[in-house]
């Protein structure tokens, strides 16, 4: 297969590449407008436009502190949903990662957390940052399940910090340490 996007990270099926304007299709107006999709996501709440993501990847594409990428599979480069690495604090050398599997085809198939790594990866190692950190629904047991295959730690809990179906839901504050990740042997 030939790439048209040069890969930041790879793993045995997926790489990492910048998400462009060219990836805002009728399929990702779809995912980002699917409650099923967007359930653990703050953007659920608003209904996205073509123009709307179209200046969502503009905006992410043009701050220095955001790495905004698209997770493809290796197979055929399809576009299954993105990552980002954001928040970045130089000074403290720590960034924040959010995640979304947008293709619910692959969901399952353990993409989540082979992005994960990657994303750890070029965060501890490529940036050097010190600490990363994500957040997750309580109930949101694939995602948990997805950061802790790749070691990350639950560090805290934010009980009812978060609506979710119309109820407070608790809220967990996710993190990998540079220290842990590179004992591990990562």
């Amino acid at each position: 297969m030939s790439l048209k996007y040069k890969p930041i990270e790879e793993s045995d099926s997926l790489f990492l590449r910048g998400v462009t304007v060219d990836d805002v299709t009728e399929d990702y107006v779809a995912w980002m407008n699917d409650p099923e999709i967007t359930r653990f996501l703050e953007s659920r709440a608003r209904v996205f436009s073509y123009c709307d993501l179209v200046s969502f990847v503009e905006e992410m594409n043009s701050t220095a502190d955001i790495h905004f990428f698209a997770i493809c599979l290796k197979s055929d480069g399809t576009h299954i949903g993105n990552i980002r690495l954001r928040h970045i604090d130089w000074f403290h050398r720590r960034g924040d990662v959010g995640i979304l599997i947008g293709e619910k085809s692959v969901w399952g198939k353990g993409y989540a957390t082979e992005a994960i790594k990657m994303i750890t990866h070029f965060g501890l190692v490529q940036l050097g940052l010190n600490k990363l950190t994500a957040g997750c629904y309580a109930d949101n047991k694939a995602s948990l399940k997805a950061f802790d295959k790749n070691g990350w730690q639950q560090e805290g809990l934010l009980k009812n910090n978060v609506v979710l179906d119309g109820k407070p839901h608790d809220w967990f504050c996710l993190g990998i340490c540079a220290e842990d990740y590179f004992l591990d042997g990562s």
